[in-house]
C-alpha cells in the first residue's frame, strides 16, 4: 500500500508507542512511499510470493518481524530522485 510521509510517521509513532506490533519505519526510510506493499499473511500462499519475487518484490522486513512487507529489492539502491520519480 502506497504511504504518505504524514501516515507513514503516524505507523511510525503507533509502533514506538506500542499501540501498534507492526513494525514501521520513519518517512523516507521506508519503501511504501511505491515501492512497497503489504500482503495479510493468509493471502501470501507459495505462489503468490513467487509471482511477486519473479517481478522483483521480495518479503524484506522479517528481521523486524515484519512478516507482510513485501519491497522492490533494489529500492535502496536508487538515489532520492529516483526513489521520488518511482512515486
Amino acid at each position: 500500500m502506497f504511504r504518505t510521509s504524514e501516515y507513514q510517521q503516524y505507523c511510525r509513532e503507533e509502533f514506538e508507542s506500542g499501540r501498534s506490533s507492526i513494525y514501521a519505519k520513519r518517512p523516507r526510510e521506508s519503501a511504501h512511499a511505491g515501492l512497497a506493499f503489504d500482503v495479510p499473511i493468509g493471502l501470501q500462499t507459495q505462489n503468490v510470493i513467487s509471482i511477486f519475487a519473479k517481478h522483483g518484490f521480495i518479503r524484506a522486513e522479517l528481521k523486524n518481524n515484519d512478516l507482510v512487507h513485501f519491497e522492490w529489492v533494489n529500492w535502496q539502491s536508487m538515489s532520492r530522485q529516483e526513489q521520488a520519480y518511482a512515486n
